[in-house]
C-alpha cells in the first residue's frame, strides 16, 4: 500500500511538472503560416507556424501548448491580461509594456526570432497612379488600403497617413481591390503572389508592387505573467523554438507553398 501511494505521488509530481502554455493566434487565414479561419484549430495541415509550435510542444516535455484563435488585437489584449501565455508578434517597443520578447543584454535578440524576413507587399490595380517608392506614398490614396483583420501592417500604414479597411481574409481583400473599392491591399508577399499566379483571369489586373512595404522579424511573445512565474522555462522555449526554426521552418513553408492551390 505504501509503495502504491509512493508511486501515485511520483506520478502526480511528474504531472505537475508539465506547465500549460496557452497560445493565441490570428483567426484569419495567412497561408502558408496559418490555414483556416474562425475559432477552430485545424487538426491537419494547420499552417507552417502552427506545425512548428506543435514540434516545440513535442520537443519540450515541460510544457503543454493549448492552441486557440482570436483576432490579433484580442490575442494581444488577453496576453496583457495574462489570459494567454504566447502570441506571435513583430517587435515594437510599446509591446514591451504588455509582454516579453527574447533579449540578450537587454537588447532584442534576432537570433531567437520565430520567422526572419516576414514581408508585406502592396498590391494594386495595374493602372493605379497612387505609388509607393519604398519610403513614401504619393498620389491619390483617398480610398483605404485593405488589410486582414488585426494585422500589424495596419499600424504601419496608419502612421503614414493612410486609412485601412479590415477584412477577414486575403481573398476578400483581393476582391475589393479588383472591384476598385480600395486603393490597394497590404498582404503577405508570398501567399499573395502565389494566389495571383494561380488566379488565371480573375485578378489579372492586380499587380504586386516592389519594394515590399515592410520586412520584419516575428517573435513568440510571452506574457509578463508567465515569464515572471517561469523565467528559465521561457528562455528555454525561445531557445528550442530557434533550434527547430533553423532545422524545419523553411522546409515547412516550402511544403505549404507547394500544396497551396
Amino acid at each position: 500500500m505504501t509503495l502504491l501511494l509512493a508511486l501515485l505521488g511520483a506520478g502526480s509530481a511528474l504531472a505537475q511538472d508539465v506547465t500549460p502554455f496557452k497560445f493565441c493566434y490570428i483567426n484569419a487565414a495567412q497561408p502558408p503560416y496559418y490555414i483556416g479561419e474562425g475559432a477552430d484549430v485545424p487538426s491537419v495541415k494547420p499552417g507552417a507556424t502552427i506545425e512548428l509550435l506543435q514540434q516545440l510542444d513535442n520537443s519540450l516535455e515541460a510544457i503543454s501548448i493549448r492552441f486557440q484563435r482570436s483576432p490579433q488585437r484580442r490575442c494581444l489584449y488577453n496576453l496583457e491580461l495574462g489570459l494567454v501565455d504566447g502570441v506571435i508578434a513583430a517587435y515594437k517597443r510599446e509591446l514591451m509594456l504588455i509582454g516579453e520578447f527574447p533579449q540578450t543584454q537587454r537588447q532584442i535578440d534576432p537570433s531567437r526570432a520565430l520567422n526572419h524576413s516576414n514581408s508585406y507587399c502592396l498590391l494594386q490595380q495595374e493602372d493605379s497612379t497612387a505609388t509607393w517608392n519604398g519610403h513614401d506614398f504619393r498620389g491619390d490614396w483617398s480610398m483605404p488600403v485593405a488589410i486582414t483583420q488585426g494585422d500589424s501592417i495596419g499600424l504601419f500604414l496608419q502612421a503614414r497617413g493612410l486609412r485601412t479597411y479590415e477584412v477577414s481574409n486575403q481573398e476578400k481583400a483581393l476582391i475589393l481591390l479588383r472591384n476598385k473599392r480600395v486603393s490597394g491591399a497590404a498582404l503577405h508577399c508570398e501567399s499573395a503572389t502565389r494566389r495571383l499566379d494561380q488566379s488565371g483571369l480573375e485578378f489579372r489586373h492586380i499587380k504586386v508592387r516592389h519594394p515590399p512595404l515592410r520586412i520584419t522579424d516575428d517573435y513568440l511573445m510571452i506574457s509578463t505573467r508567465f515569464y515572471r512565474q517561469h523565467p528559465e522555462l521561457s528562455e528555454t522555449i525561445w531557445q528550442e523554438l530557434a533550434r527547430l526554426r533553423d532545422e524545419n521552418y523553411e522546409r515547412l513553408i516550402f511544403d505549404y507553398m507547394g500544396a497551396m492551390p
